[in-house]
């Protein structure tokens, strides 16, 4: 019975250790020029990468909007992302997104949200 217990311990450790990994290993800092940039009706600040430089885009981030000029030209967002956009099957579509509970942009609080297997 302490051998059961122990080994579920460890696997759940494992789960949350590992966890965090693989979301930073999802978000890569250097992803290049940013392929399209749009202030959202909803509040988020859209920056979209086309890292495979297919012509589309397979990335994106989306930041909280904190201000913006009179004009509209200058937008002022949160440093990191909240939300992160991924098409992890080259399908032209975004079918995961991940989101940063805390907003401080560190690996363990970036969390699956949603997610669409082909």
């Amino acid at each position: 019975m302490i051998v059961n217990r122990w080994m579920l311990i460890m696997a759940v450790l494992g789960v949350v250790i590992t966890a965090p990994a693989l979301a930073c290993e999802r978000f890569p800092q250097d992803v290049g020029p940013s392929f399209h940039e749009e202030a959202l009706r909803n509040g988020l600040y859209l920056v979209e990468f086309d890292r495979d430089s297919d012509g589309r885009p397979d990335y994106a981030t989306l930041f909280q909007i904190v201000g913006s000029s009179w004009d509209g030209v200058v937008t002022s967002t949160l440093p990191e992302p909240l939300f992160y956009w991924i098409d992890t099957n080259d399908g032209g579509d975004y079918n995961e997104t991940w989101v940063d509970r805390e907003g401080y942009g560190r690996c363990q609080d970036i969390v699956l949200y949603w997610a669409r297997r082909n």
